[in-house]
């Protein structure tokens, strides 16, 4: 299956992604499962916080490529 990023707020395609096959598909949401049932809930609001503000700032040095 091929899947697509849209802008919600233009309904403008952002990128399309290569075919992935169901199983390979189902591994990742597993295995996303997995490391949330085995480590993020456990994690306090603070840490993910941190966590995620990390994630946007490389996102946003990254945003050009």
């Amino acid at each position: 299956m091929t899947y697509q990023t849209i802008n919600p707020a233009s309904g403008k395609l952002i990128k399309t992604y290569a075919h992935i096959s169901y199983q390979d598909l189902e591994a990742a949401i597993a295995n996303a499962h997995n490391v949330f049932r085995s480590d993020w809930r456990h994690r306090s609001v603070f840490e993910r916080s941190k966590i995620i503000s990390t994630a946007s700032a490389i996102l946003r040095e990254k945003s050009e490529e």
